[in-house]
């Protein structure tokens, strides 16, 4: 797995502003071509750009999974049909704002904060075509923010216990370890951006907080 440090338009939190999966990546409108050509290069996918409510806000407001993507009740009808434009399947999520931190998933499964309701989790279970778990990660209910997962690996806020650790490695069906970033920031995805071929970790990670990244991202 290639690693790096970087940022996201001058920002550390790639992962607020960023969205990556094993075959696509989505980034602000506002990011400049250089930038998202360096990006497609390094993940190996194709990127788009746009806006999601407005905002550059990308991370916050979807997930996504090969080439579905699952959207905040905010983003706007115009904005989906980019999305749909560019080749992604989409699915608005009702009564959900700020869905990117409170889903983590990859190819073998999901966990989904308890803020999400089991019939949307259900919804969202047939959307993705996996088994998404609802339950509570780390003693807090943002479960986007606190794990990074993908089809090789995962990371997950240090405050995640070992049977919690265990859930996860029987979720994802890989294995991972728990870590911060961006110097002690324990909502981990919010300074990480990762797929199957690379890991974009926010230029505030400390060297010790890039090996632990690294070696639960390569399972």
């Amino acid at each position: 797995m290639n690693i790096d440090s970087g940022t996201i338009k001058s920002s550390p939190f790639v992962g607020v502003l960023g969205l990556v999966t094993n075959d696509f990546g989505f980034f602000p409108k506002t990011s400049l071509k250089k930038e998202t050509k360096g990006l497609e290069d390094f993940f190996k996918i194709k990127i788009i750009t746009g806006s999601l409510a407005q905002s550059s806000l990308i991370g916050v407001l979807a997930v996504g999974l090969n080439f579905k993507i699952a959207v905040s009740d905010l983003v706007q009808e115009s904005e989906k049909k980019m999305m749909e434009k560019n080749g992604l399947e989409v699915f608005q999520v009702e009564k959900v704002s700020a869905l990117g931190n409170l889903l983590a998933l990859n190819q073998n499964g999901g966990i989904a904060s308890e803020l999400i309701s089991k019939e949307t989790v259900k919804e969202l279970e047939n959307f993705f075509n996996i088994k998404i778990l609802r339950k509570n990660i780390a003693q807090n209910e943002l479960n986007g923010s606190s794990i990074v997962s993908t089809s090789k690996g995962f990371v997950v806020n240090p405050l995640a216990s070992e049977k919690e650790l265990k859930l996860l490695k029987k979720t994802f069906k890989v294995e991972g370890n728990t870590a911060t970033s961006n110097y002690g920031d324990k909502f981990v995805s919010n300074g990480v951006l990762a797929n199957k071929n690379a890991a974009l970790i926010g230029s505030l990670t400390s060297n010790i907080e890039l090996g632990k990244i690294d070696e639960g991202l390569s399972g």
